[in-house]
């Protein structure tokens, strides 16, 4: 019997050969696969994620000397999943 997890990695490899018809690869190969489109995903995702977090007052925003912004877990604020 499926999982939902397993599910949720069979339709990540059916993405993979819709825009990749002819390919063919070891578990370790379609592993990458997937692990590849999950990035790209997430590299996406993560910085409208992290918005939404910080509008939350989740997140904090923190200015380095050198200029570069990193983000923090705000310890004031209860988490909620959601």
């Amino acid at each position: 019997m499926s999982t939902p997890a397993v599910k949720k990695v069979a339709a990540e490899i059916l993405r993979y050969c819709n825009t990749h018809p002819h390919a063919r690869d070891s578990i370790e190969g379609i592993t990458w696969w997937v692990a590849h489109q999950c990035f790209d995903d997430a590299k996406n995702l993560v910085p409208r994620a992290v918005e939404h977090l910080m509008e939350r007052g989740e997140l904090e925003r923190h200015k380095l000397p050198d200029g570069s912004l990193v983000f923090g877990c705000n310890p004031n604020v209860s988490k909620e999943i959601g």
